[in-house]
Formats: C-alpha cells, sequence, structure tokens
C-alpha cells in the first residue's frame, strides 16, 4: 500500500523527465479519452506538438484525419510524417528528420507491421535519419504512442506479422526478411527465407510476391527496440491471439533478441508504461472495454510432437490496475475488492474452440477469456479442444488473476 501511494504521488510529477510509452490494442475512436487526453498530457498538454505515422495503412491520409481529430479534440496539435515503405529515400531526407525533432511526442497508427519497420528502416537494417529523429525525441521528452501494429512494433523483442493462435501451436513459426523488389513502384515486402532444395531436386523460378497473412506464425526478428524483452500483440483477446502469442514466446525465447514474456492488450484498450528503462519504471491499465494481459513463458516447456505445453502463466488486468513490470508485481485499482473467498463455484462454461480458428465456422472470438474467468470461479477442471487435432488446457496451466468491484 505504501508502494502504490508513491506511485500515485509521483504520477503526474515525473512524467516531463522521463521516457514513457503509451501502447493501444487498436480500434481506437476519436473520442477515446482515456487514451488520448493521456497522450496530450505527457506530449506537453494544449498546445503540444505530435508528428503521426501512418505508413503502415493502406489508407494513410484518411487515417491521419481521424488520428488528428482526436489529438486536436484535447488541445494539441497533428503534423502528418508521411515516409512510405514505397519511398525510403524521404525517411533519409534531412529536413523532414529535422521536422521530428520539433515535436513533442510521436504517435504511430495501425496497419501492417512490415509497411511500418519497412518505411523507417534501411535495407541493410539501420535506422534511417526519420527513425534516428524519434528515438532523440523519445531521449529527449520521451513520449512515444502507437496503437495496433503501431504498438508492436515499439518493442526490442521479436514482432508478429500474422498468424493464428491454434496454428501457431501445432506448427513451427517462420521468420521473414526483407528483399529489395523493383516493380512499376519502388517498394519492398517480405518474403520467407527460402530452403534449400532436397539433393538432386531442382529449384523451381519464383516470383517475388506480396506476403498474404496465413494461419501459421510470421514474425520480425525485432522492433525499433523503445521498449526492452516483452513481445507486444494487440486485438488480444478480441481476435483470440493466446495461443499465437505463447507460441512466439516460446520458440524464440531462445534468439539474442527473444524475450518469455509477452504483453497482450485488447481494442480501445491502453497501456501506459511511465519511466521506461528506470528503476521505477511502471505501467497503468487505461480504458475500460477489455484489458490487458500478461504471458510469462519464462519457466515453460514446450514439446511438439504431441503438442504439450507446460508452465504458461497468463495474467490479466482491467482499468485502473498498476504493474511493476520487471518484478511481475501487481497494484490493483483502489476501488477495487479482493474476491478471494468470495468464489461462485459455478460449473465452468465448456467451448469447443477457445482459440476461435478460422477453420471453425461456429468460433467466437474471445472464448480464451470467458472459459478462463468461469475457471477463476469453479470447482471441476473442464477441457476445451477443437475437435480436429484437439489441445488440452488444464486448469493448472492457466492462472487468472482478476480484480472486480
Amino acid at each position: 500500500m505504501l508502494k502504490y501511494s508513491l506511485i500515485t504521488l509521483n504520477l503526474f510529477l515525473c512524467f516531463v523527465t522521463a521516457q514513457h510509452l503509451l501502447l493501444a490494442g487498436g480500434n481506437l475512436k476519436d473520442d477515446s479519452a482515456h487514451y488520448w487526453k493521456r497522450l496530450v498530457h505527457l506530449a506537453g498538454g494544449k498546445g503540444a506538438t505530435i508528428a503521426v505515422f501512418t505508413c503502415g495503412s493502406d489508407n494513410p491520409d484518411a487515417d491521419f484525419e481521424l488520428i488528428s481529430k482526436a489529438i486536436t479534440n484535447f488541445g494539441a496539435n497533428a503534423s502528418h510524417i508521411q515516409v512510405s515503405i514505397n519511398d525510403i529515400e524521404l525517411a533519409n531526407d534531412e529536413d523532414t528528420a529535422e521536422l521530428v525533432k520539433e515535436h513533442t511526442a510521436v504517435f504511430f497508427g495501425d496497419g501492417d507491421v512490415p509497411k511500418i519497420i519497412g518505411a523507417l528502416r534501411n535495407e541493410d537494417g539501420s535506422d534511417t535519419e526519420v527513425l534516428e529523429a524519434i528515438r532523440s525525441v523519445f531521449n529527449e521528452r520521451g513520449v512515444i504512442g502507437g496503437s495496433g501494429a503501431g504498438a508492436m512494433v515499439l518493442t526490442s523483442a521479436p514482432v508478429i506479422i500474422s498468424g493464428d493462435s491454434y496454428e501457431s501451436l501445432l506448427n513451427k513459426p517462420e521468420t521473414f526478411s526483407f528483399v529489395p523488389l523493383t516493380t512499376t513502384t519502388t517498394q519492398r515486402i517480405m518474403r520467407p527465407r527460402r530452403r534449400k532444395p532436397k539433393r538432386g531436386r531442382k529449384r523451381r523460378p519464383q516470383k517475388d510476391q506480396p506476403v498474404i497473412p496465413t494461419s501459421n506464425l510470421i514474425y520480425i526478428d525485432s522492433g525499433f527496440g523503445f521498449m526492452k524483452n516483452w513481445s507486444i500483440d494487440t486485438r488480444f483477446n478480441d481476435l483470440s491471439r493466446q495461443g499465437r502469442l505463447m507460441s512466439l514466446l516460446l520458440n524464440t525465447k531462445i534468439l539474442p533478441s527473444g524475450t518469455g514474456r509477452g504483453i497482450g492488450i485488447d481494442e480501445e484498450m491502453g497501456l501506459a508504461i511511465y519511466r521506461v528503462g528506470r528503476e521505477d519504471e511502471f505501467a497503468e491499465v487505461l480504458g475500460n472495454r477489455g484489458g490487458v494481459s500478461l504471458v510469462d513463458t519464462s519457466s515453460a516447456t514446450l514439446t511438439l510432437k504431441p503438442l504439450h505445453i507446460d508452465g504458461v502463466q497468463m495474467t490479466f488486468f482491467t482499468e485502473d490496475d498498476k504493474l511493476i513490470l520487471d518484478a511481475a508485481e501487481i497494484i490493483p485499482a483502489t476501488w477495487k475488492a479482493d474476491v478471494d473467498g468470495q468464489e461462485w463455484h459455478i460449473l465452468a462454461e465448456t467451448s469447443n474452440d477457445i482459440f476461435s480458428s478460422r477453420k471453425n465456422p461456429n468460433g467466437t472470438p474471445g472464448q480464451f477469456l470467458n472459459t478462463a474467468k468461469r475457471l477463476f470461479d469453479s470447482c471441476i477442471p473442464p477441457i476445451s479442444l477443437w475437435k480436429n487435432k484437439p489441445i488440452r488446457i488444464e486448469t493448472c496451466l492457466i492462472t487468472v488473476k482478476c480484480q472486480y468491484e
């Protein structure tokens, strides 16, 4: 309680002198006050200037208009930095980089992860001039926000490009790398690393094609590195993405950029991480539509044939909860009551598809969380599976820590 009081006391006292990240789970509205109001406050309040990147979008101008409306509604100003995966030269333009440095915060809109990373990294993986300018803003003024894919790319850990939970658990993930491509417009795409042909077989000529999202897990080795040691996924419970984040963490935690810990953020929800990288770093859940999930596979084990995962810990947080991320310490909101000893002991709801596979026409997103919540109040451990190649989810594998009013 003392630590909570100190955090509350210092919450608004150290914003200007520290670095902060403001992550959102996607689908933010222009009236999502819990997010936009906090972003503007961290950026300096009324009159603040925020550089907006919509390079991950198929319709960047329209997305900027929506984001700009939200930012201006809360008293700040927005500038559209129009870098693109189709024009890497603009990202290395000194005037554009200097323009970015004039802002007090940076915001990355939603879209596709490859487009965002491809627009701001050179082909050799180094930072463009604009990305270096973004780092300068973060280091000097300390505020970067992102929604959906724009939040996912902020980590130093592996970043998911595509994948469904069910297939991600059953199949080995693939890593992708950027390759040059010359077509009617200058662009770069993501393509899987080609395997060597079997001895005696000739490889057929292959044409470069844009990546079509698949059910299997595909990831990039690392994001931009503003946040360390956590992989980030978005639209988490909305699209039942627990399995794909587990798979990413379990399969990549031995890599140099890998980690055993991940954050899943639901749509319209936010996670503010204050004083990033400092000893007094902590996070706060913003919004009331859903929640934020922490997935820890640090001590978990994975066997592929047959599939068996043991030791994954998952924690679910909701509005106003605060977290000490490195210490995995939870500080529930003061207005919430402890439910220990008040379980209903009702039967848990079963589900035929907790990961809502695309191959199940009757799948309903969010079944994993719904089943886990019922397990919390249940005295009978159920089994949830999909009819073809079932995945068994045992009670002992799910640790759900929920606080309700």
